[in-house]
């Protein structure tokens, strides 16, 4: 088995694994939290790790110094982004000060110039020499790059060890101070600074770089670790169990569909609402819904439906993989029954008169010209009563107001009972009621009218002890439907109520 091609191929893998979780990292930036530093070690490493495995691949010493010097475009920086991460882990709110960053920075950014000049100029503070040494089985037989180590390596490496020590005192420092999940990630993200620190120091005891370089699978290892147990819990814990628990606890019933309309799942809520009626696998056609609502959620529309004596809203949701590929559907029957009555009572009580419940003067006015202004009525006849409460002030007088409230309501009722569902009845202000009268001429209209002021004398408003008789006075006025207006309209009739209350009241007054 050839081990030199599989570990050349493992290592070129990394590379390219880690430049692509590099890219993921920055194009979903806000699930990964805003952390960039970790995009930028990710494809540091790729760097790191697509340039050693092109190092093993070559076979002349050129090729390999060449693609040494590549490596060192991140090993340097590899430890101090990795500083910036950790900062960001305990403090997201606040940016490292420049005095904070230049220190770190500066001698890796030293090293990556100094580097470049080893073996084509005889600058050796880095590397004192290179040789290609025969690939044996520590090596799994791969020519491997020998390189002296100058004064600047041992530096570096003390540079990098302290940046991974004071990495694994930060997240430290974060658990002690943390509790819950964070308290639990700092503790391994500390052991990790910590565990890479001892890797590089073990490069202090030697001279020369011998065999296989084993911390840049060790730094990958640890970085891979990191990137799980940094969204371990929010990607693998908290956010299965936050969606799982947003669909089994909602209020709402949720069916859940493949991409052939079969139930596939369905949540707690559902359960009551459907009657048990559904298994895994039922087509959505054979279900207990409709079928026009069948049709609707095929058809991706939201559609109101009545169902157990409740109203509902059916909205659906497809559920589609990255690349658009359709994996089915989410149902959620909405329970709009109390939102809707509270609307209706909203809009009841808007157009409503609170004390007599008849419609009030605004939604009088568009009752009517509703009617008015539908072009198949024009020319049809219609007529307004106006009626008025006789000396009604001498009721709120000797009994109160409350009396009189009474007394309101009763009017209301008696002449509500006098007219038919072609008459629309409001409470006009005060003591005063108005009626329009649908597809009726005058003459027809003052039988209305007389029967109302028959039925009001005749009345006895028992209020307690208190029997109280009541007249009231009325006008109508007649007109046709697109002749004049409809103010006009009860203009007339409230001077021909006005004509009934100079003729001793209690009478109706018909003007043309």
């Amino acid at each position: 088995m050839r081990f030199d091609i599989i570990l050349i191929g493992i290592t070129f893998a990394i590379g390219v694994i880690s430049i692509g979780i590099a890219i993921a990292i920055v194009t979903n930036l806000r699930r990964a939290h805003g952390f960039w530093q970790l995009a930028l070690m990710f494809f540091l490493e790729g760097i790191y790790a697509t340039a050693y495995a092109l190092e093993l691949a070559s076979t002349s010493i050129d090729a390999k110094i060449l693609f040494n010097h590549i490596q060192y475009f991140a090993i340097p920086i590899l430890a101090p982004f990795w500083l910036l991460l950790a900062m960001k882990f305990g403090w997201r709110d606040k940016k490292p000060k420049w005095w904070q960053v230049v220190p770190v920075f500066f001698f890796p950014i030293v090293v990556i110039i100094s580097v470049q000049f080893t073996y084509y100029t005889p600058f050796d503070w880095y590397y004192t020499f290179a040789e290609l040494m025969p690939g044996t089985a520590s090596t799994l037989f791969i020519d491997v790059l020998v390189l002296g180590k100058g004064w600047m390596y041992y530096v570096q490496a003390v540079h990098n060890l302290l940046v991974l020590a004071l990495v694994g005192t930060i997240y430290l420092k974060i658990a002690l101070k943390s509790s819950g999940i964070k308290r639990r990630q700092s503790w391994i993200l500390a052991s990790f600074g910590f565990t890479a620190s001892l890797f590089i120091s073990l490069t202090l005891f030697s001279d020369v770089t011998f065999g296989l370089d084993y911390v840049l699978y060790a730094i990958s290892v640890i970085s891979f670790v990191i990137l799980y147990f940094m969204f371990r819990y929010e990607l693998f814990v908290l956010s299965p169990s936050a969606h799982q628990a947003t669909f089994e606890k909602a209020l709402d019933p949720i069916l859940v569909l493949d991409e052939h309309y079969d139930v596939i799942s369905w949540n707690a809520a559902f359960d009551d609402f459907g009657q048990d009626v559904v298994h895994f696998g039922m087509p959505l056609s054979a279900t207990f819904l409709p079928e026009e609502i069948v049709e609707s959620v095929k058809s991706n529309e939201t559609v109101p439906f009545e169902h157990h004596e409740k109203r509902y809203i059916a909205e659906t949701f497809p559920l589609t993989a990255k690349r658009g590929t359709l994996n089915g559907y989410i149902i959620r029957f909405n329970d709009m029954t109390s939102y809707l009555e509270r609307i209706e009572k909203l809009d009841y009580e808007a157009s409503h008169d609170g004390l007599t419940d008849v419609f009030n003067r605004r939604a009088f006015f568009a009752a009517a010209a509703a009617h008015l202004d539908d072009a198949g009525h024009r020319g049809d006849d219609y007529s307004v009563m106006m009626i008025d409460i006789d000396d009604f002030k001498k009721v709120n007088d000797t009994h109160g107001h409350p009396v009189g409230d009474v007394v309101l309501e009763e009017l209301a009722r008696i002449i509500q009972t006098s007219i038919d569902e072609n008459s629309i009845l409001a409470r006009y202000g005060g003591e005063e009621f108005v009626v329009f009268v649908r597809d009726t001429r005058p003459e027809d209209a003052r039988l209305i009218a007389e029967r109302i002021r028959v039925g009001v004398e005749q009345a006895c408003f028992l209020i307690g002890d208190l029997n109280i008789r009541i007249t009231v006075s009325i006008g109508v006025k007649g007109a046709k439907v697109g002749s004049g207006s409809l103010k006009e309209t009860i203009k007339g009739a409230d001077e021909a109520l006005y004509i009934s209350k100079r003729s001793n009241k209690n009478v109706v007054t018909t003007v043309l």
